[in-house]
């Protein structure tokens, strides 16, 4: 006879969408298993979200020892339930993806960790409550050993206190700085080997233009773009724009007139609704209308980022919006171009 299994469904989200970004595009609804990943050297109780069993990204550290010891007689199913977003709670910032977490398992277990998750939610929302908008949460564990051996009197856990060495980010292996921003070696690897271009290279790229066209308004980290807001027109703004879940846009007031948007896109004809309420939270001062150029079309299907980023160097260069439609790329060159750009701290126009 089959004992009786419980379930219980907790809002939570996958940090560190930045790593992964490039080998996972999310899908609503789609649901995801999660793993205890035993050699992970920066939390010895980090679990893991996967998909084909490949690693993209991790349950928040905070109530990872949670999880950990509930995977060891039970099952954790991540369902994604949300678009991604900034962590804002998180001191490093990144990016991290809404989820629902299904506990399955023994039912005596599984109040436990409702009980244990209730109370931490608890606590922390009092925290928030009398702590100065300033500071912010750093995702450390701060679930205690009582909390821990509570959850099943029989597990052995290791104490919070016994974390393997912690990786230095510098150790990592750095391929080249932008201002203060340090893009490692797998970022030009991704560039190389033809992936999906990640907020990495979007900003440095931004920062470039940025520093090479100060006159051009915009221009913002990607993940934070929403956060600035104009009431008043800006003539001369440029962005590179995540939209639709994983895809990569330019948006550019250059050359148009008051309250006109010119949105260049490498595969879509249209703006969606979403891409919209976004833009409107950046110009706040009244109606907008938007146009498709037709632009020059991306030929491989990761290949967004790397057009976003070629419409912004030819606009921010003073070139005439119009003409980039009979504009061609050499889409062969492009990739190596973008590198040796970055690497020489100077954006010119792709070939």
């Amino acid at each position: 006879m089959m004992s009786a299994r419980a379930r219980y469904e907790y809002d939570s989200m996958v940090r560190g969408f930045h790593e992964y970004e490039s080998i996972w595009s999310p899908v609503m609804g789609e649901e995801l298993p999660c793993e205890s990943e035993v050699h992970n050297a920066h939390d010895p109780f980090a679990v893991a979200v996967k998909k084909d069993h490949v690693v993209v990204g991790h349950l928040p550290r905070k109530y990872s020892a949670v999880f950990w010891s509930f995977l060891r007689s039970g099952s954790i199913t991540c369902r994604i339930i949300g678009r991604r977003r900034y962590s804002r709670d998180l001191a490093q910032g990144g990016l991290e993806v809404p989820c629902t977490l299904i506990f399955e398992g023994d039912p005596t277990r599984v109040d436990k960790v409702k009980g244990l998750l209730n109370k931490e939610t608890s606590q922390a929302e009092t925290k928030d409550q009398t702590t100065s908008r300033g500071e912010r949460n750093n995702d450390q564990q701060t679930i205690s050993d009582a909390d821990l051996d509570n959850i099943d009197e029989s597990d052995q856990v290791p104490h919070p206190s016994s974390k393997r060495p912690r990786i230095d980010c510098d150790e990592e292996a750095q391929w080249v700085r932008v201002d203060r921003m340090s893009l490692q070696l797998k970022d030009k690897d991704i560039i190389l080997q033809g992936l999906r271009l990640t907020d990495n290279h979007m900003n440095a790229s931004q920062k470039l233009l940025k520093k090479q066209c100060a006159s051009v308004e915009g221009l913002c980290n990607t993940l934070k773009v929403t956060f600035r807001s104009y009431t008043t027109w800006i003539p001369n703004y440029l962005q590179i724009f995540h939209s639709r879940g994983d895809h990569w846009i330019t948006l550019s007031t250059i050359g148009c007139s008051d309250n006109h948007i010119s949105v260049f896109d490498s595969l879509y004809d249209n703006v969606d609704c979403t891409t919209i309420d976004a833009i409107e939270k950046i110009f706040t001062g009244g109606h907008l209308s938007y146009r498709m150029l037709p632009v020059p079309k991306q030929q491989g299907p990761l290949d967004c980022g790397l057009y976003a980023i070629a419409y912004a160097t030819y606009l921010a260069h003073g070139k005439d919006p119009q003409k980039l439609t009979s504009y061609h790329f050499k889409h062969e060159t492009m990739r190596c171009h973008l590198v040796k750009c970055i690497e020489q701290g100077h954006l010119t126009e792709f070939p």
